[in-house]
């Protein structure tokens, strides 16, 4: 299963790829696109889950998510862009975790479903960076501070699940969102080391090692001091000729 939807993402990157796409863009493309393909691939458990409880409301959340999600991939396949779809994926893994946790009835009943809606700032940092990251975090504390003032009102909405499912749930809501968030990183630090790997040899093409390395520490001062300095002069033939022309 994993290997196919390795292959699937694989296409996906090369065919949404656009030509005067830059080393960001194309970094946060790829890193939104494989969050996206892993939370689209394990979400059906929790519908067909819910379908099976007779919850069609709290099915219908995981399952529109899919629907946006293999839309846009879609759209990225036949359009090459789609700059919102980072933006789009953050709003859907803050939104829609809490709003299912609203709808099974708390923390207890719904297994701290509202956890995956942490994927919404860590994809914001790897995404925008750390200034958006905050305010999507200030964001994820505010949904879980008001799931959990409003969790014995929703306790009484609907009735509880298994006692055994409501554990497997709960294992799942806890180690599914840590797993979708470290393949997040593991894949933004291979392609941000990556990228510094293709910077450095591009450098040491026209550079002296030393000096690539005095700009990586970030010194002002790359090259060192000589009392004595040889300047060569090369005439090329027939250059003064054709200056004058």
């Amino acid at each position: 299963m994993w290997d196919r939807l390795s292959l699937l993402v694989a296409r996906l990157d090369r065919r949404s790829a656009a030509e005067d796409e830059d080393e960001q863009a194309r970094l946060r493309r790829t890193t939104t696109t494989r969050i996206a393909a892993v939370v689209v691939a394990v979400s059906p458990i929790w519908i067909v889950t819910y379908l099976a409880l007779g919850r069609p409301l709290s099915a219908a959340l995981p399952g529109g998510y899919v629907l946006v999600t293999v839309g846009s991939f879609l759209w990225l396949a036949r359009r090459r862009r789609l700059s919102a779809f980072p933006g789009i994926q953050i709003t859907l893994f803050a939104t829609l975790p809490v709003l299912l946790q609203w709808s099974l009835g708390g923390f207890e009943r719904g297994s701290a479903v509202a956890l995956w809606s942490f994927s919404a700032p860590m994809l914001a940092l790897t995404v925008y960076g750390v200034r958006v990251a905050v305010r999507w975090f200030g964001i994820f504390a505010a949904s879980i501070t008001l799931l959990g003032l409003f969790d014995g009102v929703l306790r009484t909405t609907t009735a509880a699940p298994p006692m055994p499912l409501q554990v497997v749930f709960f294992v799942l809501n806890v180690v599914a969102p840590a797993a979708t968030v470290m393949v997040l990183l593991i894949h933004f630090v291979r392609e941000r080391d990556a990228a510094n790997a293709r910077t450095e040899h591009l450098l040491l093409q026209i550079l002296p090692e030393t000096i690539v390395a005095r700009l990586k520490r970030g010194e002002t001062r790359i090259a060192d001091g000589h009392r004595d300095a040889t300047v060569l002069f090369a005439d090329i033939v027939d250059f003064t000729a054709f200056a004058d022309a």
